[in-house]
């Protein structure tokens, strides 16, 4: 192999070493690299993205790259599959601050989640790529929901195998049902242009489509309801198995350094961008990794009555 491979500390993902990305990725490497991602499902590439062509050539390693269908945040136009996050955009869109500390608001944050798990199919993965860090804080953080399956009771296993989950696009990270921190505040929020998603009906139990593994297909963000469950019995057991799943022995946060980049298997994980301070300078460039696999279904919602 053109590269060497070294398992993260706490066992939640790997770090790739020694991959020169100046060079061309040859057919043998891309496969091995491909084949390290699916088996960690999380993949840390520090010091190596100097530039939007090395994290391009690198994320084609692993599937064709889409354009994300939330394109609020600007958008790099020579490079179209490029979705740019960036600290002004981003405190045009929401400022945030907690009781605890009200005088200190920050950006960037959103609580755990599955890409785009409000659509009935779901991207494989993704790749960050940081260019400016800030000062403190701008951490991202993921969790394995394959180690977070496996850690389940055998009798919880059984439970929920045949279970499904509802899913609806959430607009708001203060409207969360689910996993939300309830001194979270809003100090502003911008104007949105959300696309309209359907709501759409998951299995809460998984297989991923690559390596046959059981995936807890639970993402805090967007979740509504277990179908066909008596309300009260479904937000208990969500309850139980959101602090399960969001539990920190299953995660990995990345502390940025400029040109860090940080590959994973949306199938698989959820992740949380942990905010930093307003004023705070953060550029990040983000690429998407497409996915023909259909996880979910659309629910076809009964048209209004005539008044």
């Amino acid at each position: 192999m053109d590269f060497e491979i070294k398992k993260i500390a706490g066992g939640i993902g790997i770090e790739v070493l020694n991959l020169d990305l100046d060079e061309d990725i040859s057919p043998a490497t891309q496969k091995h690299l491909y084949d390290a991602w699916i088996d960690s499902g999380i993949v840390v590439f520090k010091n190596m993205g100097k530039s939007i062509e090395h994290q391009i050539k690198l994320s084609r390693c692993f599937g064709e790259l889409d354009i994300h269908p939330v394109k609020n945040l600007v958008t790099n136009n020579r490079h179209p599959e490029l979705m740019v996050l960036e600290s002004t955009a981003q405190a045009q869109l929401s400022i945030y601050y907690r009781d605890s500390k009200p005088d200190h608001a920050f950006v960037g944050f959103i609580p755990w989640h599955s890409d785009l798990v409000f659509t009935s199919n779901p991207n494989h993965g993704a790749m960050l790529r940081a260019v400016e860090t800030p000062s403190t804080g701008g951490e991202t953080a993921w969790i394995d929901t394959i180690a977070a399956y496996d850690a389940l009771t055998a009798d919880m296993k059984e439970r929920i195998e045949h279970l499904e989950v509802e899913y609806r696009f959430c607009t708001s990270l203060l409207d969360a049902k689910f996993g939300r921190d309830p001194g979270l505040k809003m100090r502003h929020k911008g104007e949105r242009h959300f696309p309209s998603f359907p709501p759409v009906i998951h299995p809460l139990v998984w297989r991923h489509p690559v390596n046959g593994r059981k995936i807890l297909n639970l993402s805090p963000l967007h979740l509504e309801r277990i179908t066909d469950m008596d309300e009260s019995e479904s937000t208990c057991l969500l309850d139980t198995l959101v602090a399960h799943v969001t539990n920190r022995q299953f995660s990995y946060i990345h502390a940025w350094q400029p040109d860090d980049m940080v590959l994973w298997d949306n199938w698989r994980t959820l992740h949380s961008a942990l905010g930093y301070p307003l004023g705070d300078r953060r550029l990040v460039h983000r690429t998407t990794i497409g996915g023909d696999v259909q996880r979910g279904r659309i629910i076809a919602e009964s048209p209004a009555l005539p008044a």
